[in-house]
C-alpha cells in the first residue's frame, strides 16, 4: 500500500504539483521538485509530468517520484 496523504486545497480547485511533492515529503525542497519534474522523474496517475508549473485538480492521485518514492494523495 502507498502512503496516503490528505491535503486541503483551501477552496482552490487545484494545487501546484511542486507544493504537493514537498508537502508529502516525496522531495525535500521546491527546487528539487522542479528538478525531478524537468528530468521526467515524476508521474501522476501513470502519466509522466514535464511541466514544473503543473497543477493537480481536486481528487485522488497516485504520485511517483523516481522508482522508489510514491504516495496516494487526496486533494479536498
Amino acid at each position: 500500500d502507498a502512503p496516503r496523504f490528505t491535503l486541503d486545497t483551501s477552496g482552490a480547485s487545484s494545487l501546484p504539483l511542486v507544493r504537493v511533492l514537498v508537502e508529502t515529503n516525496l522531495v525535500p525542497s521546491n527546487s528539487e521538485a522542479r528538478r525531478q519534474i524537468a528530468q521526467n522523474a515524476v508521474s501522476v496517475d501513470g502519466e509522466k509530468v514535464s511541466d514544473p508549473k503543473a497543477e493537480l485538480p481536486a481528487g485522488t492521485h497516485a504520485i511517483r517520484v523516481g522508482k522508489l518514492r510514491w504516495a496516494s494523495v487526496v486533494l479536498s
